[in-house]
This record gives C-alpha cells, sequence and structure tokens, in this order.
C-alpha cells in the first residue's frame, strides 16, 4: 500500500502557506502546542515515527491545490496504527 516518497517535479510550484491563522484563538492555541508536545515527548524513542503539526501535507503528486493542514499527525512508517504506538494490539 505504501508509495514511498515521491519527489516534486520542478515544473510544479507548491505553496508554503494557506494564508490560515495557525491558531483560531489564546486557548486553542495552548492546547495545540501541548498536544504536539505530549505526543512528541510520548513517542521520542520511537525512529519510525513522525510528529508533525501545521504542516500542508500535499497527498496527490503535481497537483499543488490538494492539500491538507492538520493541526497534528502523526505518521509511522511502518505502517502500525496510532493505537498500537500506545499499548500492543492485535494488529502487532
Amino acid at each position: 500500500m505504501s508509495e514511498g516518497l515521491v519527489a516534486p517535479s520542478d515544473d510544479v510550484e507548491y505553496p508554503t502557506r494557506d494564508g490560515r491563522p495557525i491558531a483560531e484563538t489564546d486557548l486553542h492555541y495552548l492546547r495545540l502546542t501541548g498536544a504536539a508536545y505530549g505526543l512528541r515527548k510520548f513517542l521520542a524513542g520511537r525512529d519510525d515515527v513522525y510528529v508533525g503539526s501545521n504542516l500542508m501535507v500535499f497527498d496527490e503528486p503535481g497537483n499543488p491545490r490538494r492539500y491538507l493542514s492538520p493541526d497534528i499527525f502523526v505518521v509511522s512508517s511502518g505502517g502500525t496504527c496510532l493505537s498500537c504506538l500506545v499499548r500492543p494490539c492485535a494488529q502487532t
């Protein structure tokens, strides 16, 4: 199911910002940064996991208009589900 990394084509220019604020309120910002920090600390020893926040994720190569900008996301290179990163489950 994994397609691997695809290098962007030189003739496609991907935007670096979407013009939206990172957080709507101070409380939202504090919760966002606190949650991201907690996930990063909890998963710090894992080389197969990446925790990102407020990054533009382009899910269709060559299409700079198709992107997501999640507050927080966790990616596992081994295909491990998020629940299994926290505790062992039937999928491991």
